[in-house]
């Protein structure tokens, strides 16, 4: 018979991801990291928390299936979504769940780990490949970009070179004299 070991609280507070074991009705526990990603007052019970509150109202019923699952032994790669803090503010996380015991309960215990600054970077590299993409499609000059290293070549031509020149720019890439 395999005896149940309860998950260790004071391991979970030395760890530098937020980490919250809980159930579809209860949390039971928070480390530190989850206290200041959520942003939850001291003021606030743990037990009086729940997760599926900070969620976008159409990520609910997935997350609470996905717990469910979790709950039976289902194991899932880890996610990226967006919620709501304590304080209104939307942050976005990449999480990973698996189920545990916690004082002789099975219950998910899920890693979050904050990518608030991935999310506007790649939302940045897309505003740019949006702008140069404008102005590679509305100019009226030919933009391109000539190496000679290792032998003379065109790294970059705009689409504006055909209105010009009449010449596609694979035509350009092929032959760049």
């Amino acid at each position: 018979m395999e005896k149940i070991k309860n998950i260790d609280t004071d391991t979970l507070n030395l760890l530098p991801v937020a980490v919250i074991l809980f159930d579809i009705n209860e949390v039971y526990f928070l480390n530190q990291k989850a206290i200041e990603l959520f942003k939850i007052p001291k003021s606030k019970k743990i037990n009086s928390i729940n997760v599926f509150d900070l969620l976008f109202d159409d990520n609910k019923k997935f997350f609470i299936k996905k717990c469910k699952e979790i709950l039976k032994g289902k194991v899932f790669r880890s996610i990226e979504f967006p919620f709501t803090n304590f304080k209104k503010e939307v942050v976005y996380v990449e999480a990973k769940s698996n189920s545990v015991f916690f004082e002789g309960k099975k219950v998910v215990q899920t890693t979050f780990l904050e990518i608030n600054d991935r999310i506007a970077r790649n939302q940045e590299l897309e505003n740019s490949k949006y702008l140069l993409s404008n102005i590679n499609n509305n100019v009226n000059d030919i933009i391109y970009e000539f190496a000679l290293h290792p032998k003379p070549h065109v790294n970059f031509v705009s689409e504006s070179i055909y209105k010009i020149l009449g010449l596609k720019p694979s035509e350009v890439y092929k032959n760049p004299n």
